[in-house]
């Protein structure tokens, strides 16, 4: 059962790890443990023809009425989301790459 167990967090932390390249937003998975987070509607999108895990920023509530609109990345600010690696303007939405 232990190995079982290791063998299951081991696949888990190497698929967190993995940044696969990719050419569209539909090559990327967001990887299970960003999706039952409660915190952030996650998901995956290609930047800079790597996968990424992304928040939509958004000014308030996480609803996509309220996602922040960009034409580039210094028009975003992430500095409120505490695991932002980065800030990035992606199909006109601000994103917080959390992964």
């Amino acid at each position: 059962m232990k190995a079982y167990i290791f063998a299951l967090f081991l696949m888990l932390f190497l698929t967190a790890c993995r940044q696969p390249e990719c050419n569209t937003d539909a090559d990327c998975e967001t990887p299970g443990e960003f999706l039952i987070q409660s915190n952030c509607p996650f998901s995956s999108a290609c930047i800079d023809s790597d996968c990424a895990v992304v928040c939509p920023f958004t000014s308030g509530k996480m609803d996509e009425r309220y996602q922040v609109s960009c034409t580039r990345d210094t028009d975003c600010d992430c500095t409120n989301r505490y695991k932002s690696i980065d800030c990035v303007c992606h199909n006109q939405t601000c994103l917080s790459v959390e992964g």
